[in-house]
């Protein structure tokens, strides 16, 4: 029987970096809706979308407790060649997404600490090789590692994200959560939000 390296927290802190990172994105969400819709988008997406897969994943995990995930869930099914297909989309994927990761980053640090400026080109090139390189070298420790590094990384950016809440808090407007937006709505703004 094969040890398990992960506990319930880092595995928990690992999926949340995995699927989210954080609550970024929702900016134009609530452009292009307002908080109301945003609200409640955000309390029905989870039930129609998120607990099937959840359920799904697990469910799978259980019939094939072996490491290998989706890949060896396609082969079981679909047979080798879907399987070798899903996991170079999958490769490919992750490649493609991952190059996103830096730019976002490098955009908001541009944000907090720019001063309206824009960064040089080689800034910008010398930030993002540096989280790529980071990033790698965290990941040639293995999935403990990568575990605790995903741990330390969701507190922080959770971190400012709980304190503006908390400061926040006892001067929330009420009646702007329930109020329709001004504008028309933007439902394929809505949608297409990360």
């Amino acid at each position: 029987k094969s040890k398990r390296s992960l506990d319930i927290t880092k595995l928990v802190m690992l999926a949340f970096a995995s699927v989210a990172g954080g609550p970024y994105g929702f900016e134009e969400s609530i452009g292009a809706a307002g908080i109301k819709y945003t609200l409640i988008g955000l309390c029905i997406v989870p039930w129609i979308w998120s607990i099937p897969q959840a359920l799904m994943t697990a469910e799978l995990s259980s019939a094939m407790p072996e490491n290998g995930g989706h890949i060896l869930w396609v082969d079981r099914a679909f047979g080798q060649f879907w399987s070798y297909l899903n996991g170079y989309w999958s490769l490919y994927f992750s490649i493609f997404e991952g190059g996103l990761y830096p730019v976002l980053f490098i955009d908001y640090i541009q944000q907090m600490f720019g001063s309206g400026q824009e960064f040089s080109y080689a800034l910008r090139i010398g930030i993002g090789s540096a989280l790529i390189i980071m990033c790698c070298y965290i990941n040639m420790y293995g999935l403990d590692a990568v575990a605790s590094a995903s741990f330390y990384f969701t507190v922080a950016s959770l971190a400012p994200f709980i304190a503006i809440i908390a400061m926040g808090f006892t001067s929330v407007d009420t009646v702007a959560l329930s109020q329709d937006p001004t504008a028309p709505v933007d439902w394929r703004g809505v949608f297409t939000t990360p």
